[in-house]
């Protein structure tokens, strides 16, 4: 099956409106009635959550961003020095 997800959005200048885009999708019938039913139980549509999901997923940074990010929140521990092989695997 395939679903056609319409997604218009106006922003009003001037002299012009731009419109958003028309994207479709393949998907399995059970799985998009699932996710109707889901969407619609939470007060909300798939067009709309699949518009919040693209937000997010635009301004996220690259997992490299995201590890430099987690390295620099965590720079404040230290492990207390250098460690030899069996020092690292020691169990106790």
């Amino acid at each position: 099956m395939v679903v056609h997800i319409r997604r218009a959005f106006s922003h009003y200048n001037t002299l012009k409106s731009i419109m958003g885009m028309h994207i479709t999708f393949s998907v399995e019938n059970d799985l998009l009635e699932e996710a109707r039913q889901k969407a619609l139980a939470e007060g909300t549509t798939l067009d709309a959550l699949f518009s919040q999901w693209l937000t997010r997923y635009a301004s996220e940074g690259t997992g490299d961003e995201q590890y430099d990010a987690l390295m620099r929140q965590l720079s404040h521990i230290t492990s207390g020095g250098r460690f030899d092989r069996d020092e690292m695997n020691n169990r106790a």
